[in-house]
């Protein structure tokens, strides 16, 4: 045992003591906070034999402490000179860092009420002085144990929860593609009318669940079309009664096809209602005013936009004072007057015409974070920004483009932020070269995985328009729409060539790159290794992701770069070749 200040130290740990199901972890620690020596170091000579265990005399000291030592446990004394246990714990709790580690209190008192009061207040068991030290060797070991097993099991629901997001998300999207496929005209139509949606429920001040919401909607408001007949709906001249009849028809028959997902009744509504009119005069069900779900209102405005600045069958896109001009004249009859005018605004600061039938999908401002990123926002937790330097916070703001807090948030932590953003500085000149490349030599599958790269890296770094921009082409490279590729494809590397120039203000010789240690190392490839065979792609990004905040060696970037080109293509048997070789 030794001592600093009122800071002691008490080191020992005996292996064949480890605790079962720690994963053989030797690192297992043990805060003491007791401001009598005797106490401190008889715990101290009982836990050490299982755990490191490290304690403080002073209760004030117990927070600092716990959250630079990150420990498995503390044991907290209630009655202290300078802090009792219960101001302690509440000092505990109310920091993001030391919030979560589990308390168990130590006292000589037998007070009831003080036992409730700590269990109501977030301890999770007491042990009374003297303490046997068989009860509280066990009484650690299960605490830490469970503790762990808890956070291992949120974390993994978690996991499975962004898998299960993801996984809904990209079927509604594959959905929504069968039905634009049905007619080539109408190619792109649902997610801009979803893209469309999402942003006038942004402008009208909805939630970011209500956002996702209208996105949704709007990507399956037309799935009923699967029911109807490829003739009709290709068809070139004036339909007959008949066959108008049934195009209708495909409101209720989406109706019927989604009413069976029961945890999002508003799907069928809006399938069901997107063409009613606010004046009560449309179909199927002739609803009118607030009566007609305010989702289907919404779609309704954006559907009928999208149906005029959109090549169909039936029609060229019509000038853009025109459609401003309808939606102006429609508002308070077909249109819900709220929507109408949000689409109005949206219209007037449009002045160079991009929404049309070849939109971006960065017009809804809120996409990146609250739909391509499968987490809402409201549930992450914020990052401090004064973690970055003053000075540097200040140059990086105010390069247009990126949102540093999203970028931090994306990233983890202010440092692995500033190390991701270095790293995609340092790599920004060679990979716009390479899309650039590929896109004059015509090699479309070469250039899809390069734009999907940058689709990746730049939505982590915070490039939310940028990202965007990438995912437009990305879509229009699988799609084979080179008429898209040729439009977009020089706005996206002046854009990227742009952001990379005015990153210069960050590079650095890669100095603020951590050291990995040969065992990370080998650790790191393992898992590609491993996570390849059960084709994880999320996993995946993540492993490469944090490689990344770390200095590679030259053979290492190029191997990481190697395993990246193999996962685009989903060639899982060569990410797990590439990985063995490291």
């Amino acid at each position: 045992m030794h001592q600093t200040g009122s800071k002691t130290q008490i080191a020992g740990m005996a292996a064949e003591n480890m605790i079962p199901g720690l994963s053989g972890a030797p690192d297992a620690c043990i805060l003491v906070v007791d401001d009598d020596e005797v106490i401190c170091t008889a715990a101290g000579a009982v836990l050490a034999e299982s755990f490191k265990v490290i304690a403080t005399l002073r209760g004030s000291e117990a927070t600092g402490i716990a959250a630079a030592e990150k420990p498995d446990l503390i044991l907290l004394d209630i009655n202290m000179d300078d802090m009792d246990g219960f101001e302690v714990l509440r000092a505990l709790k109310e920091e993001r860092e030391t919030r979560d580690i589990p308390v168990m209190f130590i006292t000589a008192d037998e007070d009831r009420e003080k036992e409730v009061q700590g269990l109501k207040n977030g301890a999770l068991d007491f042990i009374r002085k003297p303490f046997s030290p068989e009860i509280l060797i066990e009484r650690s070991r299960r605490i830490i144990t469970l503790d762990r097993f808890q956070k291992d099991l949120q974390k993994e629901i978690r996991r499975q929860t962004v898998k299960a997001k993801r996984l809904t998300r990209e079927m509604m999207e594959a959905l929504s593609h069968t039905v634009d496929a049905k007619d080539h005209y109408t190619n792109g139509h649902s997610e801009r009318v979803a893209t469309y949606s999402a942003e006038i429920g942004r402008r009208m001040g909805k939630s970011a669940d209500e956002q996702i919401t209208l996105y949704e909607v709007g990507l399956l408001h037309d799935i009923g079309k699967i029911g109807i007949s490829e003739d009709i709906i290709s068809k070139t001249s004036k339909l007959t009664r008949d066959e108008f009849g049934e195009i209708k028809e495909h409101t209720v028959k989406g109706y019927e096809i989604l009413r069976g997902i029961v945890d999002m009744p508003i799907l069928a509504k809006g399938a069901r209602s997107h063409h009613e009119r606010y004046d009560g005069s449309g179909y199927p069900d002739g609803l009118a005013g607030e009566d007609i779900p305010e989702v289907a209102r919404i779609i309704a405005v954006a559907d009928c936009y999208d149906a005029m600045t959109s090549t169909r069958t039936y029609s060229e896109p019509r000038p853009q004072a025109d459609v401003r001009a309808e939606i102006a004249r429609c508002s308070g009859t077909h249109f819900d007057p709220v929507a109408a005018a949000v689409m109005l605004d949206m219209i007037d600061e449009d002045r160079d015409f991009v929404m049309n039938e070849k939109a971006g999908l960065g017009v809804w401002k809120c996409r990146s974070e609250l739909w391509d990123a499968y987490e809402p926002m409201a549930k992450q937790e914020e990052v401090p920004r004064a973690e970055i330097p003053a000075e540097l916070m200040e140059s990086i703001s105010d390069i247009p483009g990126i949102d540093v807090r999203n970028g931090v948030m994306n990233c983890g932590s202010p440092d692995s932020y500033m190390a991701v953003l270095s790293t995609f500085k340092k790599t920004a000149a060679m990979k716009a070269d390479e899309i650039e490349e590929f896109f004059k030599k015509g090699d479309i599958g070469n250039y899809t995985i390069k734009v999907h790269a940058l689709k990746s890296s730049a939505r982590i770094i915070g490039a939310d328009e940028l990202s965007a921009m990438a995912r437009q082409l990305e879509l229009a490279g699988k799609e084979g729409d080179r008429e898209t590729i040729d439009q977009k494809t020089g706005d996206l590397l002046e854009k990227y060539r742009e952001l990379d120039r005015n990153l210069s203000v960050i590079e650095s010789d890669g100095d603020n790159l951590k050291e990995l240690s040969p065992k990370m190392r080998a650790e790191a490839f393992q898992s590609v290794a491993e996570i390849a065979q059960s084709m994880d792609f999320s996993m995946m990004e993540e492993v490469l992701k944090q490689l990344k905040i770390y200095r590679l060696s030259p053979e290492d970037k190029k191997r990481v770069e190697e395993i990246e080109k193999r996962l685009m293509s989903l060639d899982w048997d060569g990410v797990a070749r590439a990985a063995g070789e490291a």
